[in-house]
Protein backbone atom coordinates (compact mmCIF):
# COMPACT_ATOMS: atom_id res chain seq x y z
CA UNK A 1 0.00 0.00 0.00
CA UNK A 2 1.33 3.64 -0.59
CA UNK A 3 2.43 6.08 1.91
CA UNK A 4 0.58 8.99 2.54
CA UNK A 5 3.10 11.15 0.41
CA UNK A 6 2.70 8.79 -2.43
CA UNK A 7 -0.83 9.04 -2.49
CA UNK A 8 -0.98 12.86 -2.39
CA UNK A 9 1.72 13.22 -5.36
CA UNK A 10 -0.36 10.60 -7.39
CA UNK A 11 -3.24 12.53 -6.92
CA UNK A 12 -1.31 15.80 -7.75
CA UNK A 13 -0.49 14.62 -10.52
CA UNK A 14 -3.09 13.17 -11.73
CA UNK A 15 -5.20 16.61 -11.25
CA UNK A 16 -2.78 18.17 -13.67
CA UNK A 17 -3.64 15.67 -16.03
CA UNK A 18 -7.25 16.65 -15.42
CA UNK A 19 -6.16 20.44 -16.32
CA UNK A 20 -4.36 19.14 -19.42
CA UNK A 21 -7.71 18.26 -20.47
CA UNK A 22 -9.40 21.26 -19.67
CA UNK A 23 -6.73 23.07 -21.35
CA UNK A 24 -6.38 21.30 -24.72
CA UNK A 25 -6.23 23.48 -27.71
CA UNK A 26 -8.21 21.01 -30.26
CA UNK A 27 -10.95 18.87 -29.76
CA UNK A 28 -8.10 15.77 -30.71
CA UNK A 29 -5.67 17.01 -28.14
CA UNK A 30 -9.27 16.72 -25.28
CA UNK A 31 -9.74 13.31 -26.42
CA UNK A 32 -5.78 11.97 -26.02
CA UNK A 33 -5.59 14.01 -22.92
CA UNK A 34 -8.62 12.23 -21.52
CA UNK A 35 -7.57 8.54 -22.71
CA UNK A 36 -3.80 9.31 -21.23
CA UNK A 37 -5.79 11.01 -18.10
CA UNK A 38 -7.39 7.72 -17.49
CA UNK A 39 -4.83 5.07 -18.20
CA UNK A 40 -2.72 6.74 -15.30
CA UNK A 41 -5.40 7.04 -12.98
CA UNK A 42 -5.72 3.13 -14.11
CA UNK A 43 -2.12 2.56 -13.32
CA UNK A 44 -2.34 4.57 -9.97
CA UNK A 45 -4.70 1.81 -9.10
CA UNK A 46 -3.26 -1.14 -9.91
CA UNK A 47 0.10 -0.31 -8.02
CA UNK A 48 -2.33 0.79 -5.32
CA UNK A 49 -1.11 4.01 -5.11
CA UNK A 50 -4.57 5.65 -4.99
CA UNK A 51 -8.39 3.77 -3.40
CA UNK A 52 -10.97 2.89 -5.48
CA UNK A 53 -12.97 6.13 -4.36
CA UNK A 54 -10.28 8.12 -5.55
CA UNK A 55 -9.73 6.46 -8.27
CA UNK A 56 -13.84 6.53 -9.16
CA UNK A 57 -13.59 10.67 -8.16
CA UNK A 58 -10.47 10.89 -10.74
CA UNK A 59 -12.68 9.06 -14.05
CA UNK A 60 -15.32 11.42 -13.18
CA UNK A 61 -13.02 14.46 -12.96
CA UNK A 62 -11.49 13.68 -16.42
CA UNK A 63 -15.23 12.89 -18.26
CA UNK A 64 -16.24 16.06 -16.54
CA UNK A 65 -13.20 18.33 -17.74
CA UNK A 66 -13.90 16.62 -21.43
CA UNK A 67 -17.57 17.57 -20.98
CA UNK A 68 -16.63 21.19 -20.67
CA UNK A 69 -13.75 21.36 -23.05
CA UNK A 70 -14.79 24.61 -25.08
CA UNK A 71 -12.90 25.33 -28.34
CA UNK A 72 -10.51 28.09 -27.72
CA UNK A 73 -11.98 31.32 -28.92
CA UNK A 74 -10.27 32.44 -32.46
CA UNK A 75 -7.01 35.03 -31.89
CA UNK A 76 -6.00 32.53 -28.73
CA UNK A 77 -4.99 29.81 -30.05
CA UNK A 78 -5.86 26.29 -30.71
CA UNK A 79 -6.90 24.22 -33.88
CA UNK A 80 -9.81 25.44 -36.00
CA UNK A 81 -10.16 22.15 -37.80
Amino acid sequence: MATNEQNQKAMADALKRIEQVRTAPSERDADLSLAGGQAYADALSEQELITHEQWTSLQSKLTEARRQWQRPERGRGGDFT
